[in-house]
């Protein structure tokens, strides 16, 4: 993405506009205003310009990479990414569903990112229809995914990696606030939510701690895998 023009990388973020064949929005005359105009300018600038690459911090720009550290890209923005470059494969889906339950179909063609050329493409798919639109199954985690990425990154910080330094005394404590308790058997115990409060950060400031605890971000997205639900094929 950073190495080819600025003309060229705006019009593709330009198409990732919010696909009506989703029918999440409640326009029925558009396509949606989800990355266009003025907006792809912004993320454009913003992927290009952002800290975390200029930084040198060694991070790809995979999706969970940019949304947890790059500003003006949001939740919205990425399930907007993913409905448009993924077109295909939920046609594709909701294609095979139809067959298996039987579901009328009709002919269509449909817009989608082609990994191969590089370049938006078309292909005909059947699908099913609804007073004459053509309909397009989604994960349900799309439009309703959590919006607390860069808070969870937060707390895994202040838990993982500050909590256990004011504990060894390596840091000390910025504020006059009750950090660390000390229990009737001597135990240290960390308080993390004082922590928590007390060294967050606002997401474009994120990169802070990427570059403080080396490792912290793929720590972090083990943490994710394990704690947080994944995606199954029942909640398509």
């Amino acid at each position: 993405m950073f190495l080819i023009k600025r003309s060229n990388g705006v019009l593709f973020l330009s198409q990732l506009h919010e696909p009506n064949e989703y029918h999440l929005g409640y326009s029925d005359r558009n396509k949606g205003k989800a990355i266009s105009g003025g907006k792809a300018e912004a993320i454009y600038t913003a992927l290009r310009n952002n800290r975390f690459v200029r930084s040198g911090a060694g991070i790809t720009n995979e999706a969970h990479n940019v949304l947890l550290l790059v500003s003006n890209i949001g939740q919205d923005n990425i399930s907007d990414t993913f409905a448009n470059v993924c077109r295909n494969l939920f046609a594709e889906f909701t294609e095979q569903v139809c067959l298996k339950y039987k579901i009328p179909t009709l002919p269509v063609a449909i817009e989608y990112y082609n990994p191969l050329t590089k370049r938006w493409d078309t292909q005909q798919r059947n699908l099913p229809h609804y007073l004459g639109k053509k309909i397009i199954l989604i994960p349900e985690n799309i439009p309703s995914g959590s919006r607390s990425y860069s808070m969870h990154y937060n707390k895994f910080i202040s838990k993982e990696y500050i909590a256990p330094e004011l504990l060894s005394g390596k840091r000390k404590a910025t504020r006059n606030v009750l950090m660390i308790r000390t229990l009737k058997d001597g135990t240290k115990r960390a308080i993390i939510k004082e922590i928590y409060k007390t060294y967050k950060k606002p997401k474009q400031d994120l990169v802070n701690f990427v570059l403080e605890f080396k490792g912290s971000v793929d720590a972090f997205l083990a943490y994710c895998k394990e704690h947080f639900p994944e995606l199954k094929l029942d909640n398509l």
